[in-house]
């Protein structure tokens, strides 16, 4: 049976890394962000978490590559993407995560991709947003970061990609974290999985047995978007100009 051969990890390719789901668990809805500040959206998968996915095999320390960043590689990407879609033309406010089983302080790289032929654009350099992250917190909770001020701008019903990946692939007890999902099945193109690392290696969850919701949510807000020229900063653009 493939979920239980998921309870003890379905191999990689041949760089070892597998899927582990451990046990289930069953949370009350947890708390993504529900309020949503005026003129904005909220778009994600569930709250109501009871189930988990984490990947482990041999140690692995990632950096990927990503601006700003030094050192990192095109090819360590290990981690997850989950499909989301924009609710309203405007940008990226909030991205919540729920981390099933994780402590705080543990650190992944964060990213939002556009969609390039039905997989994460994760070539290096074009992400819409990178950053190297840290848990928050976990259990019922959802860990909230907010991406406003980098004005990540997303269209009404925009597909894009939440990349979530490991910094630390494993730890010598299982992986460094697992992400919550809801068991409820039927749910395919929801949340992709790189096992290899290597840059366009995504495989929908759904052909592992994983075709659930997973606990991911995003606002959007007509704020968060590229910032208009302003009458007081175009007069100081005329005078340069002159």
């Amino acid at each position: 049976m493939l979920l239980l051969a998921l309870a003890t990890g379905v191999a990689g390719r041949a760089h070892g890394q597998s899927l582990d789901i451990g046990p289930d668990r069953d949370w009350p809805p947890g708390s993504p962000p529900v309020f949503v500040r005026q003129g904005g959206c909220t778009a994600g998968q569930t709250n109501s978490i009871n189930g988990q996915a984490g990947i482990d095999g041999p140690f692995r320390l990632q950096n990927p590559c990503r601006p700003t960043f030094p050192g990192g590689n095109p090819n360590e990407l290990t981690g997850f993407a989950f499909v989301l879609h924009g609710c309203m033309n405007g940008g990226i406010g909030e991205i919540a995560l729920h981390f099933a089983t994780a402590e705080a302080g543990d650190e992944f790289f964060l990213y939002v991709w556009r969609d390039l032929g039905g997989v994460p654009n994760d070539a290096c350099g074009l992400a819409a947003f990178g950053a190297l992250e840290f848990v928050k917190s976990e259990g019922p909770f959802f860990s909230i970061y907010d991406i406003c001020d980098f004005g990540v701008p997303i269209a009404d019903d925009e597909r894009i990609f939440v990349g979530v990946i490991y910094r630390v692939v494993t730890k010598v007890f299982g992986p460094d974290w697992f992400f919550g999902r809801n068991t409820t099945p039927g749910f395919p193109d929801h949340a992709y999985v790189n096992l290899s690392g290597q840059q366009g290696d995504w495989e929908d969850l759904a052909g592992l047995g994983l075709d659930n919701r997973w606990g991911v949510v995003m606002t959007n807000l007509s704020t968060c978007g590229p910032l208009p020229v302003e009458p007081s900063s175009w007069g100081a653009v005329k005078a340069l100009l002159r």
